[in-house]
């Protein structure tokens, strides 16, 4: 039962998402105008694992602070210590798994990398994907001295990063495999 629930909210996320990528993948083929000519295709990295660290970690972090008042209050100050660095390490790890979310749509001559609030952070060009090296389910893609990873999630995105990297290069099957 539980497995039926958690594939509806997933598929009812990834509905959403799908609505809010074609939005940023129209608008910015509008911006650009020439320079994205083909077809336009959309992948997520990261975003389940950040969906579920930010829903997760602040109800986790707002238990812990408030067993660190109870404790505190019932005089045990050590686990009082204990329940608050347990309540920041959430709190960090979920502003990190937040940033580790990316929406990468691919055209026929680049790519764009953007956060999960729909910034730009990068625009790549063709050569730059050319050189991607896959290795221990990450796409590594280096340009002008950064390297931009997409995450490769068998439960998530692996269909999705399958297609992409089909699409940019189908003499380079080992990209597939791994």
């Amino acid at each position: 039962m539980g497995h039926i629930v958690q594939r509806l909210v997933r598929n009812a996320i990834m509905q959403a998402v799908n609505q809010v990528i074609q939005k940023k993948t129209q608008q910015e083929a509008a911006k650009f105008g020439n320079e994205w000519k083909g077809s336009f295709h959309c992948l997520v990295s990261g975003y389940y694992s950040g969906m579920t660290v930010k829903y997760l970690m602040l109800p986790f972090a707002v238990f812990c602070i408030l067993c660190a008042i109870g404790s505190g209050i019932a005089g045990g100050l050590t686990y009082s210590i204990w329940f608050l660095v347990i309540a920041v390490v959430c709190l960090v790890t979920r502003s990190y798994g937040m940033k580790m979310m990316r929406v990468i749509i691919y055209w026929d001559n680049g790519m764009a990398f953007y956060d999960k609030d729909g910034n730009e952070l990068v625009q790549l060009p063709r050569t730059a994907i050319e050189q991607m090296t896959v290795k221990n389910g990450k796409i590594t893609i280096p340009w002008e001295g950064k390297e931009y990873k997409i995450i490769r999630n068998p439960f998530d995105n692996e269909k999705e990063v399958r297609e992409m990297l089909n699409f940019y290069s189908t003499e380079n099957s080992k990209w597939i495999a791994r």
